[in-house]
């Protein structure tokens, strides 16, 4: 049996190892820009479809550090009328958020965590009765959240 020499291995190693440092460097670069709520709508999707995309394959990413990429892109849905896809991301980041909480807090016993204000906080800049505060609204009815906690969220955060 042939066993790899030193050149393959370190050809191997350098292979991976630049691909997850582009993987990295992509993902930081879109996740920025999904974050810049001045762009467009129609570009800030792309962007943090891209993110969120790249860092799903990545080993180094946890799936609730895309919490407000996914909350980021739910507001951009909401602004291009697409209401569903808005709803179905907001479920996605408020989830991924709750996850964040019962990891670093243990029960979950806290009201919210900060990933969850982070995605509260988003929604409120998008201003009383926008699309965006509509669609999160449905999307934590969905979840089975009490719309009285909903609204105290909304006005006290």
């Amino acid at each position: 049996m042939k066993y790899p020499t030193r050149q393959s291995l370190r050809a191997a190693f350098f292979l991976v190892f630049t691909m997850v440092f582009l993987m990295s460097i992509v993902q930081g670069l879109t996740a920025s820009s999904c974050r810049k709520e001045y762009l467009e709508p129609d570009k800030r999707i792309r962007y943090c479809s891209i993110s969120t995309s790249i860092s799903r394959w990545s080993i180094l990413s946890e799936p609730y550090k895309r919490s407000i990429l996914y909350a980021q892109r739910a507001v951009a849905y909401s602004q291009t009328n697409s209401h569903d896809k808005a709803i179905d991301d907001f479920k996605r980041a408020w989830s991924d958020a709750y996850k964040a909480m019962q990891r670093s807090e243990g029960d979950g016993s806290a009201p919210l965590s900060l990933r969850q204000k982070s995605i509260v906080d988003l929604v409120v800049r998008q201003g009383k009765d926008s699309l965006a505060e509509k669609n999160f609204k449905s999307a934590l009815v969905d979840l089975g959240i009490d719309p009285a906690f909903i609204a105290r969220l909304l006005t006290h955060g």
